[in-house]
This record gives structure tokens, sequence and C-alpha cells, in this order.
């Protein structure tokens, strides 16, 4: 790792409490310490002069809180010790005037410390999220490839000739590149049930495997691009090793309403069935963490039942359609999985 990461990693990093009272005092002491030394040349002068570096390093890497409580001590020791006359709070008003610039222009330096570790905080952050974006790319890249392989071996087993095969398979690759899209622009115009699972499972529609079945629904802005990515996630594993990978394989999405004490859940649940038998992953990967409980996902629960995968999300804060549409739930099985439309 460079230096400079290294250094950047350590400024972003949040102090424990043994850490903090160490670096408190070591940043009164070590200043105090060589003024002490220095005071056969200084005299009676430049009594904070060795304070003003601690202060800024003290607010740097353990955070403004504890650099205000280092400029307070420094000025505080420093009067005790350095002004005259020695080991005395002096009360004078020029001593009390020196104190009160001192305390002056250390708060000057404790402000631009914290903007400066703020900024670090939003760099690190920066770096974290460009981090997981770059690994998400490749893992999303790798499953496009096996997705599209799939779509291709599914849609060679139901076309009669090569020119069927080639409309199916070029609306199977345009519908797989508007999902792509929804996720690399991570932007819902409408966040909106049945409507967001069919569109991010729209590339696996086809010969009656996957059907979808809930009451009509909205979800959270947070939880779209996640519920998004989980899904896809599903589906291109199945369409790997699962359901999706053999001709009479089936994937059931359902989804309902759940009373709960501050907004209504959305309670999804996916089954896999008549694929190969599963078998639970040997290590957890990068679509381990899609599905996986985190911001807009309240829960996620995957069991690797031997006869199918399944998996069940949970979402919080749901905003309920009107009650016609509530009391009817809305199957999307049927239109979707029709071979004509693919």
């Amino acid at each position: 790792m460079p230096a400079l990461t290294r250094l950047q990693r350590l400024l972003g990093h949040e102090p424990n409490a043994v850490v903090s009272i160490v670096g408190v005092v070591v940043s009164v002491a070590l200043p105090t310490a060589v003024r002490w030394a220095l005071h056969p040349v200084l005299g009676d002068a430049l009594w904070f002069a060795t304070y003003y570096p601690a202060i800024l390093a003290a607010t740097v890497f353990l955070g403004w809180r504890l650099g205000l409580l280092t400029l307070l001590l420094s000025a505080l020791v420093a009067d005790y010790v350095f002004i005259p006359p020695p080991h005395t709070v002096s009360l004078q008003a020029t001593d009390a005037a020196a104190v009160l610039v001192f305390l002056f222009s250390g708060g000057i330096i404790l402000i631009t410390a914290t903007l400066l570790r703020q900024a670090i905080h939003r760099l690190n952050r920066s770096t974290d999220i460009q981090e997981a974006l770059n690994r998400e790319l490749q893992h999303r890249v790798n499953n496009n490839l096996a997705v599209v392989q799939a779509l291709a071996a599914q849609t060679v087993r139901s076309s009669p000739d090569l020119p069927a095969f080639s409309a199916s398979f070029q609306a199977r690759l345009t519908a797989l590149s508007k999902a792509q899209t929804v996720l690399s622009t991570g932007e819902w115009h409408r966040c909106d049930f049945p409507e967001l699972p069919a569109a991010a499972l729209e590339p696996f529609m086809g010969h009656g495997h996957i059907t979808l079945q809930g009451p009509a629904c909205s979800v959270p802005a947070e939880s779209c691009v996640p519920l998004v990515l989980a899904l896809h996630e599903l589906a291109t594993n199945a369409a790997k090793h699962g359901a999706l990978s053999v001709p009479d394989g089936q994937v059931s999405l359902r989804w309902r309403l759940r009373e709960s004490s501050r907004a209504p859940e959305l309670v999804l649940e996916w089954v896999e069935s008549r694929g190969p038998q599963v078998m639970r992953p040997s290590r957890r990967g990068l679509g381990s963490r899609l599905l996986a409980q985190q911001a807009g996902l309240a829960d996620v629960q995957v069991q690797y039942e031997p006869e199918g995968l399944q998996c069940t999300i949970v979402v919080h804060a749901v905003s309920v359609a009107s009650a016609a549409h509530r009391s009817a739930p809305h199957t999307l099985g049927a239109s979707l999985n029709d071979p004509t439309s693919a």
C-alpha cells in the first residue's frame, strides 16, 4: 500500500478510548518537554510556540473534541509551568491576554484541522465506494457473460430455425441491456411493484420458467437498486447453476404485504424447483454480499434446499396501493413468460 494511502487510512481512522487518552497526554507532554528544553534559549518568551503543531496533530488524528481538550490543557499547563511566576496560574492582565491570544490562534488551527479531517473522511468514503464499484463491475461482467451463454442455450432449444433464433436472441439481449442500464445508473423514476421485478428479471423471462405474483405497492428509493441487484443475482445464479439452467426448471417470485408497527413491510419469496440438486457454495463472494442484509434490505435469508434454492427478502416502509389493488394480487407470470413475447 503506498505511503500516502496508509497515511490517509490512519488519518481517517476513529481512535479508541485508550489511544485517545494517550494521544492527548502525549500532545500536551511532548511540546511541554520541548519548550522546557528550549527554556535556556527562549527564556520568558514564546511560551506557547511548541504547542501549535501538537494541537494540529491531535485534531487531525483524534478529532475536534480531543483537539479542543489538547488546546485547553496546553494553555493551562503553559501558564502554570512557563509564565512567571512559575508553578502558579497567572491572573495578571498581560498574561491573561497572552493566554487568550493562544486560545484564539489555537482555535483557528483547530477549525482548519477539523476541516482537513472531514475532507480525509470524505476521501476515504469515496475510495471505498470506488473499490466496491470496481469489484461489482468485474463481478457483473462475469455474470453477464454467463447470462448471455444461458440465454443463447435456452434460445437454441426453443428456436425451430436460425432466423427465429436470431430474432429471439436479439430481443433477449436488448432486454438484458435495459436491465443493465437500470443497474448502472442506479436511478428509478418509479420504484413500484410489479414493475421493478419485471424489469430486473426481463432478460431471464421465457418458456414459462419465471412467475411473478403479488400486490401492487411501492418501495422506498434506497431499496430499489439493492432489490434489482439481489433479483439479478438470484436469476443469474439460477441461469448458471439452478432452476433456469434446465428446460423444466421453475422459479416462483411471490411477494406479500405484512403489517408492522411503523409501516407495512414487503416480504419477497424466491423459490426454485425442478432444477438440479442444490449445493451450498464452498466460499462467499460478491454475490453473497448482494444477497445479505444491507441498507434498503431489512432482512435477507437464503436457504439451500436440495429441491431448489429459496430466498426471502424483507423491505421496510412500503407504500401500499389503493384498496382495489391490495385486494387482488397482480400476476405477471402468464404474460411475461409467453414465448411469443421473447
